[in-house]
């Protein structure tokens, strides 16, 4: 026994030190990159950029080893790309995945980032494949398309089926090539697609062109393998909500995403709107006047990250 006890008393300050350097580690908005190094003693610094460019920054003060505060940078020719002096950042753990929660000075979860494992440039094609096209459609003339999730391939558009990206200042743009080489411009609407033709200068510039047609979005396609996640939104209960990704939603749409966490736990809605929008979906069976305790951590993360966002379009 004072074996064992003398063991965990050596061992504790590499645990502490474990826990310390957590945070030393890539992360990831959707949008940039930042490396985390110490830069003091209780000083971290997080440095990085976007696919285009670089000298992005900002610095965190360490309160304890998963709580940190926004400070000032040390250069003086840098100014924070992340966060407002006195806003808290905690490290966190969700489903396994390692996350920095930012809290405005009011204490409330605005944003996240989360550990880069992969390369930004996939993620960024990921969240435009997954949270930007995915679905199926119909045009005024009742002729179907459709947006595969989880990989670049879709249908009714070409001979072929599967496309790629084109680059503006290096980042995936929202120019699409088909293997046929025939490229469109889109943009996200309230019903779905607009769909324009493109072209490409001398300098490897593309440029929208004229309005080809309008896509109305009938069906989602589930970006999840999960089955038993029933609605439209279904990634709110298995993904973390990244700035990136809930910049792709409407004001509407938040809404009734945050609200579909909770149906799907079968929540027994007392706004006459989120009541009949539910009732109208097949899979909703209303049991419960709450349903807090069922929540998953992720989930309530999500909650609080679709509210800021809603809160603030």
């Amino acid at each position: 026994m004072r074996l064992i006890l003398i063991l965990n008393i050596l061992l504790l300050p590499l645990y502490s030190f474990g826990q310390k350097d957590d945070i030393l580690s890539t992360w990831t908005n959707g949008y940039e990159f930042y490396s985390a190094s110490r830069y003091q003693d209780s000083l971290i610094l997080c440095t990085g950029g976007n696919l285009h460019e670089g000298g992005y920054m900002f610095a965190l003060r360490q309160i304890d080893t998963s709580f940190f505060q926004f400070t000032d940078c040390p250069f003086e020719d840098f100014h924070p790309s992340i966060g407002n002096k006195f806003e808290t950042v905690n490290l966190s753990i969700i489903n396994g995945q390692k996350v920095l929660i930012i809290n405005s000075k009011a204490g409330i979860v605005r944003e996240v980032l989360i550990e880069l494992n992969s390369s930004l440039e996939e993620l960024i094609i990921q969240n435009k494949v997954n949270y930007e096209l995915s679905g199926k459609y119909v045009d005024d003339e009742l002729k179907h398309y459709g947006f595969y999730p989880n990989k670049q391939s879709a249908y009714g558009f070409d001979s072929t089926e599967i496309y790629k990206f084109e680059y503006e200042f290096d980042i995936p743009a929202n120019y699409i090539t088909f293997e046929s080489g025939q490229t469109y411009y889109y943009e996200q609407t309230e019903k779905g697609l607009d769909i324009y033709g493109a072209s490409c200068n001398e300098n490897d510039y593309w440029t929208k062109g004229d309005k080809i047609k309008s896509l109305r979005r009938v069906e989602y396609f589930h970006t999840t393998n999960n089955k038993n996640l029933f609605g439209n939104y279904p990634f709110a209960s298995t993904t973390i909500l990244l700035p990136s990704i809930l910049e792709k939603f409407s004001k509407v749409e938040l809404r009734i995403m945050r609200n579909e966490i909770f149906a799907r736990h079968a929540y027994i809605f007392k706004s006459n709107k989120m009541k009949s929008h539910f009732t109208s979906q097949d899979w909703y069976q209303g049991k419960a006047e709450n349903v807090n305790s069922k929540l998953s951590d992720l989930e309530k993360l999500n909650i609080k990250l679709i509210s800021w966002a809603e809160r603030n379009r």
